[in-house]
């Protein structure tokens, strides 16, 4: 471009020696005008160089490049989210979950009354405590006329408990709880139901006995 311009220059010059009265002042006028038009040219030919760089990599990234941070390292993208239609997010995937008790009794007033208590924990397929997991059951006996309902929840440690209280010690011998539903979300409860569960009435002449 530059060699352009010097031989255009050179011969420019030459013109303006062998020009005479208004015809030089004509060529003089016209060498401006080409030298102006060569000022503007060289400029919107690098302005036209960086704009196809600029095309040619978008296109390159539409065809598959990977997309490049500020140090020129592969970026990360977010994985990617299942969204339901309505804008729902599918719940998390099932677990199996098993329940395991333990009971107990202790009187509330010796040789009046007793309570039953029955533990669970919830455990999940992989061996950890599974928390949120409800239980839900109903107590019966012979002095119960009709079914007590009585649910409870597992916290943080997988555990619940449920209690039944003022039961007679003299006509009260034993209770049970009928576990009906194991539910929770995303869990599949491991056994069958139901679960039939007994508490006997604590016998003996101890402090904590229906003596």
């Amino acid at each position: 471009m530059t060699s352009c311009v010097r031989t255009l220059t050179a011969r420019l010059t030459a013109r303006l020696r062998a020009a005479r009265g208004d015809e030089g002042a004509t060529l003089v006028e016209y060498a401006l005008g080409v030298a102006l038009l060569v000022v503007v040219t060289i400029p919107a030919v690098g302005f036209l160089t960086d704009e196809s760089t600029e095309v040619v990599g978008r296109r390159a990234d539409s065809l598959g490049a990977p997309d490049l941070d500020e140090t020129g390292t592969p970026a990360t993208l977010p994985p990617p989210t299942t969204t339901l239609p309505g804008g729902s997010v599918p719940p998390p995937p099932e677990s199996v979950v098993t329940v395991t008790f333990s009971s107990s009794s202790s009187t509330v007033q010796r040789n009046v009354e007793w309570a039953a208590t029955i533990g669970f924990e919830a455990l999940d397929d992989t061996g950890n405590e599974r928390e949120l997991v409800t239980i839900a059951g109903q107590w019966a006996g012979a002095t119960i006329t009709t079914p007590i309902p009585m649910t409870c929840a597992t916290n943080l440690s997988g555990r619940c408990a449920v209690t039944l209280r003022s039961l007679a010690c003299g006509t009260a011998t034993s209770v049970t709880f009928t576990v009906t539903s194991v539910s929770g979300e995303g869990v599949t409860y491991s056994g069958t139901l139901p679960v039939v569960i007994t508490v006997n009435r604590p016998t003996g002449t101890g402090q904590n006995a229906c003596g």
